[in-house]
């Protein structure tokens, strides 16, 4: 049993199961929005799929073939629309001081053709922008801005060269991190940075006395990282940083 509205993960042999692991992530994901104070909305493309059997958009074509979809550019109203619809409902399920920061992904469609995936994302920009001046809690990181203007250059993409690097990663993460996180959470992200760089050293011998008392250090640190988050499962110290 497959959902058009969902990915492959949710599929199973019975549309009993499938509709059991579909509820069970809805109910989960909706006790998370209720406690979370950022939500981070990520656009891709304004392209979409409408299964023709059914006049329905869809999230999933699950390989079935082409010639039962489709495939057109979502209007201006369209989008607005939806990304109106998404804030008012995000509104009523979160916390009353919750913040929406919205991205468009530098990452190109180019089966699209290079044209249609320029205006794709155009749209998408104007949309957000529509929509951010309506809400006091809605916010905007120009990630698609950044790479295209400010990392123009193909040396920060893969090989592919469509998608960023880590160093386009890194500088982007950076941007992110300068804008939105307080010093408290910058000074836990370093440490598990230098954590996880610790748990990736290969001793030669791992059952000298000097590695047993390095591991026993590296369990304290990765104990005291926990008591920083505690019951939250991201840091709440996800704030605009009034000292930039």
């Amino acid at each position: 049993m497959i959902s058009l509205d969902h990915h492959t993960h949710f599929s199973s042999r019975y549309t009993h199961q499938t509709l059991e692991i579909i509820n069970s992530n809805i109910e989960e994901g909706n006790l998370f929005l209720q406690s979370t104070d950022w939500v981070v909305i990520t656009y891709g493309t304004s392209f979409i799929y409408e299964f023709l059997p059914k006049k329905k958009l869809v999230a999933n074509c699950h390989k079935i073939p082409g010639k039962y979809f489709e495939k057109r550019l979502l209007t201006n109203l369209e989008l607005t629309d939806s990304i109106y619809e998404t804030v008012t409902n995000l509104k009523d399920i979160c916390n009353e001081d919750v913040q929406i920061l919205f991205t468009v992904s530098p990452v190109r469609h180019t089966k699209d053709g290079m044209v249609e995936n320029n205006l794709s994302k155009a749209k998408l920009i104007s949309a957000i922008h529509e929509i951010l001046p309506q809400f006091d809690n809605c916010l905007y990181l120009p990630v698609y801005e950044i790479l295209m203007d400010d990392l123009r250059d193909y040396r920060f993409y893969k090989e592919d060269l469509i998608h960023p690097n880590s160093q386009a990663v890194q500088y982007i993460w950076e941007k992110f991190g300068n804008a939105f996180f307080s010093d408290e959470t910058m000074d836990f992200i370093e440490e598990n940075h230098r954590i996880s760089k610790s748990l990736s050293h290969k001793p030669s011998d791992d059952t000298h006395p000097k590695y047993q008392e390095f591991l026993e250090n590296l369990k304290g640190r990765i104990a005291l990282q926990q008591t920083k988050v505690k019951h939250k499962i991201f840091s709440s110290g996800l704030q605009p940083n009034s000292n930039k």
